[in-house]
């Protein structure tokens, strides 16, 4: 059967010679559409793309199709349908790409953390500007390893430190960064449970304490490393000897010989899931209560162990037994009706506490014992409902802030006559917009103070907030993860209140152009927090830099973003406390380390032996300085980095 060929009344239809207007097509149906499409013009593709609504869903994907670029001028486009600006907005890799071009580093550092941006604006935002939005690049679950490789050599010394913690970095990179001049970095390296052994016994011999800290508690860390550490009996080794301890894969022999160290240490080998049975039935004879603590929360302690502990004189022993998901039901049992309310409090907050028992605290005499039942994550609806309607404004409260409280009781609360209830209501991170809507208009500011702070309050709800008459719910709402930069400078423009005044230019979310303002402010304070601030632009770093107020100078000193060139000019400043902020700038060069190493104020001196940047043979000049404090500070750090003293 021939196949009819005739044209919809909305095809196009094919013309003469003359030129087509732009609003018409010339060749008929989808195939004259997807001829535009090739067209060289933008304009003219943007006019074939507004069309494809005609061609239902054939014509829809191929609007779903169209680069970024087209589809960025199909969105601004004026005769654009309704219909593609729909698929627009539900376009996810649309909208991120969008974002990820904004020109506020705030929604670029967004997109670069989400778990669904795709690869290809991952590799566009690993070219950014912004030396910690590379690092969120570098962090993101699914970033691979090419572009790892490219990121391993950013200057960035914050960039390479998440390359070298990241689950996908390949082992030769590993390798590179495991000789990496920024201690934090080789850090990393020995913390990631990926790094070979071969690189681990690299940075065994590593000058830095954290370092080995890592390849002590690295599961991959070869077992002749881990027996010489635990054997290890100089300076600050205690500390060694206590991340071995708490290593899962250390094996029974040496925690059998850690058993025998310091408190620390064997309270480690208390909680430690690998070591053995009759290893744990010592400890929990020890004298020490917070090692008997250690072997009642263990998971792997034996019941009779566990039984035994459950008579241990100190409460807080009895109340681990009690929570410990290894403690028989039958004991269970038992101790829910034990006169002891510590007790009776750990059955409560036990994981594995079967329902009849749940049952059965909840009509517990003491209240503290029905709240641990409102908070268990296993507590059931039936029984959230009963303590909802508890008579102890604790017990209801608890149900209030319990993630698991279903939202027709959170509603409920929403009314109660208690205002702690109520706050646990606004503070509840499931809390629906409308409940917090009610809670909004609450009489008491305490509540509001908790809808202003939550993460979940809606855009419109934040706005109304920021007119709320009591000045510690809009010093609150200052401090919302979410709130808007057009809304903070509105709680600054209106709002004379100097605690507020510190918050704004603290907050996270303050953008360049408010701090920009904020600089110019006649408090002191308040510049020295525009100083300190990440989002405070080089420029406006420079001029904060000539303040006449030290402490704004000495703000400007320590902010990790400080050019080389301010160091160097703040490491001549008149002022010893702006010198100091210098010193302990994490990113100050070793250079002008050396300069501060010989300031002629000990105050300077003190704080060099502090900062990370310091090589060694700096210490060992400041070991020999003529002030007491600085030579314990810097014979500390030596002492820390594996130097014999």
């Amino acid at each position: 059967m021939t196949e009819n060929k005739k044209p919809k009344e909305t095809d196009a239809v094919l013309g003469g010679q003359t030129t087509a207007p732009k609003r018409g097509a010339v060749l008929g149906g989808i195939e004259g559409l997807k001829q535009r499409l090739e067209n060289s013009d933008p304009q003219e593709r943007v006019i074939a793309l507004q069309k494809a609504v005609q061609y239902g869903e054939e014509g829809l994907k191929l609007v779903a199709e169209a680069t970024f670029g087209d589809k960025l001028e199909l969105e601004q486009a004026d005769q654009t349908p309704p219909e593609i600006l729909a698929l627009l907005d539900q376009d996810p890799v649309f909208r991120l790409k969008k974002r990820s071009e904004n020109s506020n580093w705030k929604v670029r550092n967004e997109v670069a953390s989400n778990p669904n941006t795709p690869l290809e604006i991952l590799q566009q935002l690993a070219q950014d500007q912004d030396m910690e939005l590379r690092g969120e690049v570098a962090s993101h679950r699914n970033t691979p390893p090419e572009i790892l490789q490219q990121l391993a050599q950013d200057e960035g010394v914050v960039v390479r430190r998440e390359v070298a913690s990241h689950r996908n970095t390949p082992p030769e990179i590993l390798q590179q960064l495991a000789q990496d001049e920024g201690v934090v970095v080789r850090r990393e390296v020995a913390f990631n449970p990926n790094t070979p052994p071969e690189i681990l016994r690299q940075l065994a011999r590593d000058e830095d304490w954290d370092v080995r800290k890592g390849i002590a508690s690295n599961p991959n860390t070869p077992l002749e490393f881990l027996q010489q550490l635990a054997q290890s009996r100089n300076g600050d080794d205690v500390r060694q000897r206590d991340v071995v301890a708490s290593n899962p894969n250390t094996p029974p022999e040496v925690l059998q010989q850690l058993a025998r160290d310091e408190e620390l240490v064997r309270s480690r080998v208390a909680q430690n899931p690998n070591t053995p049975l009759e290893l744990l039935q010592q400890l929990a004879r020890d004298e020490s209560k917070g090692i008997r603590r250690g072997v009642a929360s263990n998971p792997n302690t034996p019941p009779e162990t566990l039984q035994q502990l459950a008579r241990d004189e100190h409460k807080d022993v009895r109340r681990e037994v009690a929570s410990n998901p290894n403690f028989p039901l039958e004991l269970l049992q038992q101790l829910a009706r034990d006169e002891d309310v510590s007790l009776r409090i750990g059955v409560a907050l036990n994981p594995n506490t079967p329902l009849e028992l749940l049952q059965q605290l909840a009509r517990d005499e003491h209240y503290g014992v029905r709240s641990e039942v409102a908070l268990n994550p296993n507590t059931p609806l039936e029984l959230l409902q009963q303590l909802a309607r508890d008579e102890h404004y604790g017990v209801r409260s608890e149900v209030a802030s319990n993630p698991n409280t279903p939202l027709g009781l959170l509603q409920q609360l929403a009314r109660d006559e208690d205002k702690d209830v109520r706050e646990g209501v606004a503070s509840n991170p499931n809390t629906p917009p409308e409940t917090l809507q009610q809670l909004d208009q609450d009489q008491d500011p305490s509540v509001r103070t908790k809808v202003a702070s939550n993460p979940n309050t809606p855009l419109e709800l934040l706005q109304q907030l920021a007119r709320d008459e009591d000045v510690l719910v809009r010093y609150e709402l200052a401090s919302n993860p979410n709130i808007p930069p057009e809304l903070l400078q509105q709680l600054l423009k209106e709002i004379i209140l100097k605690p507020l005044y510190d918050e704004v230019p603290s907050h996270c979310n303050t953008p360049p152009e408010v701090l920009q303002q904020l600089a110019r402010d006649k408090h002191g304070k308040v510049r020295y927090k525009v100083a300190s601030h990440r989002n405070t632009l080089p420029e406006i770093l420079q001029q904060l830099a000539r303040d006449e107020d030290r402490l704004v100078r000495s703000g400007v000193a320590s902010n990790p973003n400080l050019s080389l060139e301010l160091l160097q000019q703040l490491a001549r400043d008149e002022d010893w406390s702006v010198r100091k902020g210098v010193a302990s700038n994490p990113n100050t060069p070793p250079e002008v380390l050396q300069e501060l190493a010989r300031d002629e104020d000990h105050r300077v001196r003190f704080w060099v032996p502090f900062n990370r940047q310091t090589p060694p043979e700096l210490l060992q000049l400041l070991a020999r300085d003529e002030h007491e404090w600085v030579r314990r500070e810097a014979n500390n750090s030596l002492r820390k980095r594996g130097f014999q003293l």
